[in-house]
């Protein structure tokens, strides 16, 4: 099915009947956009991660995010939007003009900003507890006991200058060796 909103065709692929995004929500996508009649310019899937996208009211009818305003949880779509459109309102544009850039979207989610934050902040205390998990058994195979800061930093001293301590907003030179668990550097 294709649809003309403002200057903007979509093509819905797979249409959900899931909530629809408003003013302020969080768009996850998987995003593919082309330019210039086919040449490929941006792909999420390359970056091994998908997009979050903030709704904001479009700035002018014909553009992007208009498109984006149509669009509910598990919907994919393709969104064409004209060159010329985004120069005439004074957007830069990466395309010629008389083309349009194309826009494939896979909607993952939507959801407040609040939600947003509490569902990072659990990925993130989980990741953490993976971690010192990880973190404890390398040590333990190891047999070694370091020493941890606040932030999380590991660290085993072995040995001991006795040189001046380090002073805030002093330069300090170190020899260090930074690893990873697998003993890569």
């Amino acid at each position: 099915m294709n649809v003309c909103c403002f200057g903007v065709i979509h093509k819905f692929y797979t249409k959900d009947k899931k909530k629809s995004s408003n003013t302020d929500e969080i768009m996850t996508m998987n995003l593919i956009s082309y330019i210039n009649n086919g040449s490929l310019f941006f792909s999420s899937y390359e970056n091994a991660f998908p997009l979050e996208f903030t709704i904001l009211e479009p700035s002018f009818k014909g553009g992007f995010v208009s498109g984006l305003k149509i669009l509910g949880i598990g919907d994919s779509a393709s969104i064409w939007v004209p060159v010329d459109s985004l120069t005439r309102n004074g957007m830069p544009s990466i395309g010629d003009s008389g083309t349009f850039i194309h826009y494939r979207i896979k909607v993952l989610n939507i959801e407040t900003k609040k939600e947003n934050e509490i569902r990072k902040e659990i990925s993130k205390d989980k990741q953490f507890k993976k971690e010192i998990e990880i973190l404890t058994e390398y040590f333990s195979k190891k047999g070694v006991t370091p020493k941890s800061t606040s932030s999380g930093l590991h660290y085993l001293i072995h040995k001991k200058g006795n040189g001046p301590k380090a002073q805030g907003r002093k330069k300090v030179f170190v020899h260090y060796t930074g690893k990873l668990l697998t003993g890569e550097t």
